[in-house]
């Protein structure tokens, strides 16, 4: 099996639907341009994922707290969620698997604010579900972006707590950056939980 081509296949689906709305609308609405591109990535992970998970775009619901629209929730469906139309949802912390935050471009000046939020949904989503959900960033395009400014900018957000940390931002076609809070050659010397 050639594992790199068939990557590269999927990168290639991927970049011939991302501007299928586009061609019609134009720049009439870019929200609806967005919602295609949000819903191409989660068709392509459906594909890939078991049935015991769903995937959606919603809400995080705690007993205090509700997070920020979220573009992809990965969820376990063997339990019951609190709200589901179609691909909208709005889930409890526990069954939280995954969380990825998806644009079209991400400029080096937006990273700081992007990845901000990426990690309150965690820290939120971590503390009150007791789970570590994988949580990425999924951008079409880049601007301005590379391996040590990404990597910059995820370990100042991260704040010495692991509930906030961005594991993975893929940016364009050019540019995957994986961050390990605790590297796994190391192993976590301490956990801290941030003072806000």
């Amino acid at each position: 099996m050639d594992n790199l081509a068939y990557f590269q296949s999927l990168t290639q689906e991927v970049n011939a639907l991302k501007n299928r709305v586009r061609y019609f609308i134009k720049d009439r609405h870019w929200l609806s341009d967005g919602q295609w591109k949000e819903s191409v990535l989660r068709a392509v992970l459906r594909r890939h994922l078991p049935k015991s998970l769903g995937i959606g775009s919603g809400f995080i619901v705690t007993g205090e707290e509700i997070s920020t629209q979220i573009d992809i929730i990965v969820y376990e469906t063997t339990k019951p969620i609190l709200f589901q139309d179609g691909d909208f949802v709005v889930v409890t912390p526990d069954l939280v698997r995954a969380i990825i935050e998806v644009k079209t471009k991400v400029v080096r000046a937006d990273l700081p604010e992007i990845i901000e939020k990426l990690a309150i949904t965690h820290y939120l989503t971590a503390s009150t579900g007791l789970c570590q959900p994988f949580v990425g960033l999924f951008s079409y395009e880049h601007q301005g972006c590379d391996h040590n400014a990404v990597l910059e900018t995820l370990g100042s957000t991260v704040q010495g707590c692991s509930r906030r940390n961005t594991h993975c931002v893929s940016l364009g076609n050019d540019l995957f950056t994986r961050f390990w809070y605790c590297p796994p050659e190391t192993g976590p010397t301490s956990w801290t939980t941030p003072s806000t």
